[in-house]
């Protein structure tokens, strides 16, 4: 495995199957939350509550590559791990009860699972991008059904459901000459397994430099790219917003929603340019490392409707191994900062993860993450989020 395929990826944007690029934002909004960063500024930290996981062990508790957290009924937890592949199934206290499926192609069998959610009265889906369907589980892990679907796109956050009940899969529209960014759909799906329409992204026009992609233990990482970004809520909306302003929009079917707060401009320190400088050496394109961070890394939902936006902050410096493994040395990470909006718009708190914590799901004031050990084991981890030492209600 060569460097470009190992802990990190060189690519154009718009154009290879890891992409991030999103959607541009409507100026037109029915209504505002607009927030300042001094008002509302409800702080949260995230306090280890639970732990499943172990370097050596029985294979129930060994994770190779997770690439999916659901939390279900009674705060049942599974675990997609694709290096196996195999989905577990914990109890709220950690305790393996099972996998639910296995490798193959029949009924209840997946061969690629990307994606892995849960619906409200605790029902399990998943996409199996191998077998290109969607399959469903009982709480306890038994077949339900699945329903085949064309959707060949290879990549990160595609699937989703609603609390209507419906699924959706991310889908490529457009691609190729004369199309400067890949233009994305989601192909809403009903309970009974009928296609009802496609949600389009609204396609992004802007040209980009040839750039890179560093894998981390807290997520992905990026030379301070400027970008549309975009996420589904499972109340069946696109979020969208461009993160060179704080200006994210919630497209409702009653009308949109604009969130807008003012923000301080972050510098990137000396020690930060020197660290991407080198990498962008490394990978040999000619991005250039600003001189101010853009506003957000990322917009991501949770099972409730709450909009996480991801922040840019001030890099510390760690001697833990928070980057890869291989190219220049690299000290200086941001601890994992997120911006919690409620589903109306409002805000809801400001929330910091451990810095090698990679946020996967949140219900309530609890958050389940992927947290990367010294060796780059892997662990699941459930946080309580409490307010100085005392917990959320």
């Amino acid at each position: 495995m060569n460097k470009d395929t190992l802990n990190g990826l060189k690519f154009r944007y718009g154009n290879l199957f890891l992409m991030f690029v999103s959607a541009t934002v409507f100026l037109s909004c029915s209504s505002s939350a607009d927030d300042s960063e001094s008002a509302n500024s409800l702080d949260l930290v995230a306090v280890e509550e639970l732990r499943i996981g172990q370097m050596e062990g029985d294979e129930e508790v060994v994770f190779g590559a997770i690439n999916g957290i659901a939390v279900g009924a009674e705060g049942r937890i599974y675990v997609s791990d694709y290096q196996v592949p195999t989905l577990r199934m914990y109890d709220s206290g950690g305790n393996f009860l099972g996998n639910v499926g296995r490798e193959g192609r029949g009924p209840g069998e997946y061969l690629r699972i990307a994606g892995v959610k849960t619906f409200t009265d605790g029902e399990l889906a998943i996409w199996d991008g191998g077998n290109q369907r969607i399959t469903t589980y009982e709480p306890d892990g038994s077949f339900q059904e699945h329903f085949p679907l064309q959707a060949r796109l290879s990549a990160v956050d595609i699937f989703e459901v609603d609390t209507e009940g419906n699924f959706y899969v991310r889908i490529v529209l457009r691609s190729g000459p004369g199309v400067p960014n890949w233009e994305y759909g989601w192909v809403r799906v009903s309970a009974e397994g009928a296609v009802v329409d496609t949600l389009q992204v609204p396609p992004d026009l802007n040209e980009y430099p040839q750039t890179f992609v560093l894998f981390t233990a807290s997520g992905d990482a990026h030379a301070f790219i400027e970008r549309e970004m975009f996420a589904l809520s499972p109340m069946g909306y696109l979020v969208t917003g461009r993160n060179t302003e704080y200006d994210i929009t919630l497209h409702k079917p009653e009308g949109e929603v604009s969130i807008q707060r003012d923000y301080e401009p972050i510098a990137v320190r000396e020690e930060e340019k020197t660290q991407w400088r080198k990498w962008i050496d490394y990978y040999n394109v000619t991005h250039q490392v600003p001189d101010n961070k853009p506003v957000f890394k990322k917009i991501m939902t949770d099972m409730e409707g709450r909009i996480w936006v991801w922040r840019y902050t001030e890099a510390i410096y760690t001697e833990e191994n928070i980057g890869p493994h291989f190219g220049p040395e690299s000290n200086w990470w941001e601890p994992p900062t997120f911006d919690v909006f409620n589903p109306d718009g409002s805000f809801y708190a400001r929330v910091e993860l451990p810095m090698r914590a990679k946020f996967f799901e949140a219900r309530g004031n609890h958050v389940w993450a992927l947290v990367k050990g010294e060796f780059d084991e892997q662990y699941v981890v459930r946080y309580l989020l409490e307010e100085q030492g005392k917990a959320i209600q």
